[in-house]
């Protein structure tokens, strides 16, 4: 009795050192996300998977993580935000690691302290934008699965000396969408394997799955222009062999789908038959949910016809996307966040302008702006002339 009672006095302080040692092992003065990345629980390639979540500022992409590991209200993303969450699966844990990258594109050169050699056969990719301002799509979307698919190429450029981990990543993504095909009804009678495989070689794979996510879809259903955003959203998605989903966090049933389908992406679960029933190409019945592989070019078809030349159009190295970049900016021409509500401001205060004008008000108004202009060109006259 007494032998046993030494041996738990043992075990509990080799645990308190074990406890204390690594207390030690976490430097304060050491990059926050490496200490992260060095205290990350233990466990096997399996069980352990991270994904990086981009795309624009304010889409939502805090929301959709926090509704899939059961956290609190979410808090806007400053840069780089780490989360986790874990499953219990019989005796195995499976352990999810969110990285989340604020601020829209401008910081997506912290890229490469997630996406690394070490963890890319880990990885997946989650891009959100904001249906509810289709002004900031294309180059939310462009720019995001461009970004991500050139630095994966650059991390893979590293391995292949050494390694045959990219290509594997790459084969594997192959031989899934195929299967995909092979059950989506989509390639009938007359279409051979050969005629799949040439659907896929026609695609720009880098190995890494990816999901793109239009939130906010209560916004933008009743927009005009919907079907031109929906076949470009295909297109792209298909072209880089991504799943395609559209969200809202204002309905439950549309917040499974999100949850279903990334669990089935980092933990392998299945899609219940319901979600699958619910895969949608069609935007006139509903948000869309097109799973990669269960797309085809043929079926998205060519790009809407131009009817006027986008405002400061500039064509890129890539033409391709240019034919489909064409028709949307000219419906929707880029505008960034903070333009669109000033541009909103400027139009609230000029309806102001006309429904409670003020003749007296705005003279003594436009006097005193000129008062202020004079002052000012005084004062650059003073500048320059103190500096000879």
């Amino acid at each position: 009795m007494a032998d046993k009672e030494e041996k738990k006095k043992e075990e509990e302080a080799k645990k308190e050192e074990a406890k204390k040692e690594d207390e030690i092992k976490f430097d304060p003065k050491q990059d926050l996300w490496a200490n992260i990345a060095a205290h990350q629980p233990a466990s096997s390639e399996a069980a352990e998977t991270n994904v990086l979540v981009i795309g624009g500022r304010g889409a939502g992409k805090t929301t959709l993580i926090q509704r899939f590991v059961n956290k609190d209200e979410p808090h806007p993303t400053t840069a780089l935000e780490y989360c986790f969450g874990r499953r219990e699966e019989g005796k195995k844990t499976q352990i999810v690691h969110f990285w989340e990258i604020g601020g829209g594109s401008e910081l997506h050169s912290l890229l490469d302290i997630v996406v690394k050699p070490e963890l890319i056969h880990t990885i997946s990719v989650v891009i959100v934008c904001d249906l509810g301002d289709p002004y900031t799509l294309w180059e939310t979307i462009h720019q995001s699965v461009t970004k991500v698919w050139s630095h994966v190429q650059d991390v893979y450029s590293k391995m292949r000396a050494k390694s045959k981990t990219p290509d594997k990543l790459v084969e594997r993504q192959k031989k899934k969408l195929l299967q995909n095909m092979q059950s989506s009804g989509l390639w009938g009678e007359g279409k051979k394997e050969s005629d799949m495989q040439q659907e896929i070689e026609a695609m720009r794979l880098c190995g890494v799955p990816l999901l793109i996510v239009g939130s906010q879809w209560d916004r933008f259903q009743e927009n005009p222009m919907v079907q031109l955003v929906a076949k470009t959203m295909r297109y792209i998605s298909h072209l880089y062999g991504a799943h395609l989903l559209w969200t809202t966090s204002k309905d439950e049933r549309e917040l499974k789908k999100w949850t279903q389908l990334l669990s089935h992406m980092v933990f392998q679960s299945p899609l219940t038959e319901k979600t699958q029933k619910s895969f949608n190409r069609n935007y006139v019945d509903g948000p869309l949910f097109v799973y990669a592989g269960r797309d085809s070019f043929d079926s998205i078809g060519p790009p809407d016809e131009l009817r006027s030349n986008p405002e400061d159009w500039k064509p890129s190295h890539d033409d391709e996307l240019d034919r489909w970049r064409k028709p949307f900016l000219s419906e929707f021409p880029h505008r960034s966040k903070a333009a669109v509500k000033s541009r909103a401001a400027q139009d609230f205060e000029s309806q102001l302008t006309v429904d409670y004008a003020e003749p007296e008000i705005d003279a003594a108004r436009r006097q005193k702006d000129a008062e202020l202009e004079a002052q000012r060109k005084e004062a650059r006259k003073v500048a320059k002339g103190a500096h000879g």
